[in-house]
């Protein structure tokens, strides 16, 4: 009867009750303001997947096959988890440049399901100096995208560029580029 200072506690269990208010359980945790609560659960990383592709691949048209950059395979451990695709590429002209102001059209291509995760125009605008003279362009981008996994077959991603338009022999290039994949659980 009475109470007791908790240090004179030296030997034996003590009761879950006393702990806390709450029911305790496999699936709840005490937490600092003496409750026990369910945890909480989503937004635990699941695994991360990483690759780099540093070879110069050159795209002479606007189709994003012709242009290829990292590539990351994965296979989800969770039907309802999430992917978060983060890429960078380094983008710009090869010589031959005769039509300024154009674009390079960048993608994240799911090569599985054969879909585009992202498809977006980048900054990398093609310029001479007013006399006829074309210089070289480069830029380096960031591209982001989230997928819902849905399932655990494995897929690979990849990132893609491709000329906005064609016009003689203007070219573009990709080297350096990366590729991170993070599962995030629901």
């Amino acid at each position: 009867s009475g109470t007791m200072n908790a240090s004179a506690i030296t030997a034996g269990t003590m009761a879950t009750a006393r702990l806390g208010s709450g029911t305790a359980s496999s699936t709840t945790v005490l937490y600092g303001d003496q409750t026990y609560k369910t945890e909480p659960t989503g937004g635990k990383l699941l695994q991360v997947v990483y690759n780099s592709d540093t070879a110069a691949n050159e795209n002479t048209t606007t189709d994003y096959a012709n242009g290829v950059g990292a590539s990351v395979a994965i296979t989800p451990t969770s039907a309802s988890s999430t992917l978060y695709i983060m890429c960078t590429g380094s983008f710009g002209t090869s010589s031959g440049v005769t039509n300024y102001n154009q674009n390079l059209n960048v993608q994240i291509y799911d090569l599985t399901n054969t879909t585009s995760v992202l498809a977006k125009t980048s900054a990398t605008n093609i310029f001479d100096d007013g006399e006829g003279n074309s210089f070289y362009a480069q830029t380096q981008g960031s591209y982001t995208a989230s997928v819902a996994a849905s399932d655990t077959v494995a897929r690979t991603y990849q990132l893609r560029f491709a000329m906005n338009a064609v016009t003689n022999t203007r070219a573009s290039r990709s080297s350096n580029s990366q590729m991170t994949i993070f599962e995030v659980g629901a």
